[in-house]
């Protein structure tokens, strides 16, 4: 007989709950959204969305790197997005060649037109010292931009082989994207949330999350075009607000990230101060110190209104006297500062008026140039590191003394901060020998000169710079002039009648004569450098304005060449 067995309850064994099944869990916690995100980045990419947001892409036969025109949409509204300069350098080195990367904004590209920045002067320059090497120098600044956006071209271009990075930047620190007088893209949050959000937007699915937030975000002050200046006429930034503090971190950061980049690559860096109008720019905006009482309000008006009678009268000492009075109640009204030092000046007190010149523009409400702050942190960063170095471009201009008693078309800058063709020239020649002294023992001569950079008249010759260049830069800036926010500047109307002076004069006395010799001198030149695009552009230019719209499609068709595949 068999005998049954005794009934058992059904056994359940449960997992051990150990630091294994934890990592599992951990494991698996972190993988599944990564799988994710990875499969809708790579959906995204293969279904075509987005852009590339690389600064330079291989052209369709992938020999050379060119200009993304699309790379700034990473960091302004698709809208007004800025287009780099249009550039083209081989992917593979050549013999005998010396690689120079320009970094900057607005002034470095060399507005109104990059064909003629002081990267294309040094160019010249260094090819008429050293005929033997081919001197490469690629322009990578854009428009409206600062250390933020620099930070990740430098990253991007030291992989492309460079010998030096020259860096000329600062102005737009506390107007370009993420800064706090933004009008693009704010910056109130903290450097690491900015650079989070930068590397984002690199991807296609931070691109869809992005374009997808501002399409249903409410934005009636949205911008749909741009605007220029004029975008941040109202974002009054005081040299006191605390925030600052955050602009000046920030940027410190981010030239010692462009640093650590050219440090990586094996390679130098020029980096330098940056040089603005103290002499010939009035304030854009100024605000009394909120301390101040109705009697002292009372007591300045009194004393401001005297000084400005008196400098109206040329009465330069009187005005000093009475400038001096009411800065003794309010040292933080920035036009006062200038103007007592423009009297100051005038009386022959040009050390006292550079003092309060300067004061004027690091107390200027709308922060369109860089500050006694921000080139300090420029000599900081280079000062702390033994393959960085300073060229003191700030005080370089300093030293040339004011060059207000020149006509407006010798003058070193337009404006605020960009520079006349002169002013370019000025720039580079101070660039220059810093430059020569890092070049390598085989670009040398044997025994070592020094070599003379070439002069003004020569440069302009090289780049073609004609007078109808001149001419449209005038027009450009004359348009500029009548924007905001320089009627709000208490010279403007000089100012417009000095510039647009200027330009009926050149427009007077170009003949039809002159001006068919500029086309011939296009011509030729564009035969003998048929690679050049900036030079092209300008020739299409030129074509469109002589009314030959044909011939310009022509030139600009061949630019499309050298120019990556439109995706």
């Amino acid at each position: 007989m068999t005998r049954a067995r005794p009934s058992q309850a059904t056994e359940v064994r449960l997992p051990r709950s150990g630091p294994r099944l934890w990592l599992l869990r951990l494991v698996a916690a972190v993988l599944a959204p990564l799988l994710t995100l990875g499969l809708l980045e790579a959906g995204l990419r293969i279904g075509g969305y987005g852009y590339d947001p690389h600064f330079a892409l291989k052209t369709g036969d992938g020999t050379s790197y060119a200009t993304n025109l699309k790379f700034t949409q990473r960091f302004f509204p698709t809208e007004v997005a800025r287009v780099p300069l249009l550039f083209s350098f081989p992917v593979e080195k050549p013999a005998a060649t010396y690689r120079v990367f320009v970094l900057g904004a607005s002034a470095a590209q060399g507005y109104p037109s990059g064909a003629y920045s002081f990267a294309r002067i040094l160019e010249v320059m260094l090819e008429r010292a050293y005929p033997a090497t081919d001197f490469e120098v690629i322009n990578t600044s854009i428009t409206a931009t600062n250390s933020h956006v620099v930070r990740t071209i430098a990253d991007e271009v030291a992989g492309y082989d460079p010998d030096l990075f020259v860096v000329y930047l600062g102005n737009n620190e506390v107007i370009g994207p993420y800064g706090i007088g933004s009008a693009t893209a704010g910056g109130r949050g903290g450097l690491g949330l900015i650079r989070a959000g930068i590397a984002l937007r690199a991807t296609r699915l931070g691109q869809a999350v992005h374009n997808l937030a501002g399409s249903v975000a409410s934005a009636p002050e949205a911008t749909e075009t741009w605007g220029g200046m004029e975008m941040f006429a109202t974002h009054h930034v005081a040299s006191n607000d605390p925030d600052l503090e955050r602009v000046v971190s920030a940027f410190a950061a981010n030239l010692s990230s462009v640093c650590d980049a050219a440090r990586g690559a094996g390679i130098p860096v020029l980096l330098c101060t940056v040089a603005v109008n103290d002499w010939d720019c009035a304030p854009f905006a100024s605000a009394h110190r909120l301390d101040l009482t109705d009697t002292d309000l009372e007591a300045w008006d009194a004393a401001f209104a005297e000084g400005a009678a008196a400098e109206a009268d040329g009465r330069f000492g009187d005005a000093v006297a009475a400038f001096g009075r009411a800065v003794a109640l309010d040292q933080e009204h920035a036009e006062l500062r200038y103007r007592l030092g423009r009297v100051m000046l005038a009386a022959g007190d040009t050390a006292s008026a550079e003092v309060h010149v300067r004061a004027a523009r690091d107390l200027d409400l709308l922060r369109f140039r860089t500050d006694t702050r921000l080139n300090e942190i420029v000599r900081g960063v280079a000062a702390t590191r033994d393959d960085v170095h300073l060229v003191d471009a700030a005080e370089a201009f300093a030293d040339l003394g004011p060059d207000l008693h020149l006509p407006r078309r010798e003058r070193r800058f337009f404006e605020h901060v960009h520079f006349t063709f002169t002013g370019n020239y000025e720039l580079a020649r101070v660039l220059f020998p810093r430059l020569e002294a890092l070049l390598p023992p085989s670009i040398l001569p044997d025994p070592v000169r020094h070599a003379v950079p070439a002069d003004l008249a020569t440069c302009a010759s090289r780049l073609n710079y004609t007078a109808w260049d001149e001419y449209r830069s005038i027009q450009m800036i004359g348009t500029l002039l009548k924007q905001q926010p320089f009627p709000g500047r208490y010279d403007h109307e000089a100012l417009v009648l000095e510039w647009g002076a200027a330009f009926n004069a050149m427009r007077e006395g170009m003949t039809r004569e002159e001006f068919a010799g500029i086309v011939r001198s296009y011509e030729a030149a564009v035969a003998e450098r048929p690679d050049d695009l900036l030079l092209r552009a300008d020739y299409a230019a030129l074509l469109r304005e002589t009314g030959r719209g044909a011939e310009a499609v022509q030139q600009w068709k061949v630019i499309e060449e050298h120019l990556p595949p439109v995706d």
